[in-house]
């Protein structure tokens, strides 16, 4: 059972990330007061991301996307070091888009659907903590919770996704 303070179990092992290069968040992402901290725990035998809330230090709930905060605010209790990076809160018109095992050495593999939709779609893609993935940031009257099929996850709430800032495809 999860810590209620924390939203970590007893038994996670707190794992190290990239850095998140602020830098290469739009703007217009920043300004949305839809951003969290996340701490990556090994838990059960596998990897994941526990949403914490930046300014309590307890879990988030993902959710609620009205409970997010500003991004100055994550981007502050991500620089204390407690934290292994910044989330953005899906939701409420906001849509993300995870093409999971598409890149090698942060170029995208042969498969040029992949290409073909980022290029469609034209909106902020960057690479995923793995750097073998890519994620997207969009808006979409999209009423669907999420869809995974193969190599892609396409989530409208309930969600959020981990940013690195790091592009390579100039979206």
């Amino acid at each position: 059972m999860a810590d209620l303070e924390s939203g970590l179990n007893k038994t996670d092992q707190v794992l190290n990330s990239p850095l998140v290069e602020t830098g290469g968040i739009p703007q217009a992402l920043k300004d949305l007061d839809r951003w969290i901290v996340w701490k990556h725990v090994h838990r059960d035998g596998k990897d994941t991301k526990v949403p914490i809330d930046p300014i309590s230090g307890c879990g988030f709930d993902s959710t609620k996307p009205e409970a997010a905060k500003p991004f100055n605010v994550a981007l502050d209790a991500y620089l204390t070091g407690k934290y292994a990076g910044m989330g953005f809160v899906l939701g409420e018109g906001v849509v993300g888009i995870d093409l999971d095992d598409c890149l090698t050495n942060s170029e995208l593999k042969d498969d040029s659907w992949q290409q073909d939709l980022i290029y469609a779609l034209g909106t902020y893609t960057e690479i995923s903590p793995s750097g073998n993935g890519l994620k997207m940031i969009g808006i979409s009257d999209l009423q669907h919770k999420g869809i995974s099929k193969a190599k892609i996850e396409l989530y409208s709430c309930s969600r959020f996704f981990n940013d690195t800032g790091m592009t390579n495809d100039g979206h």
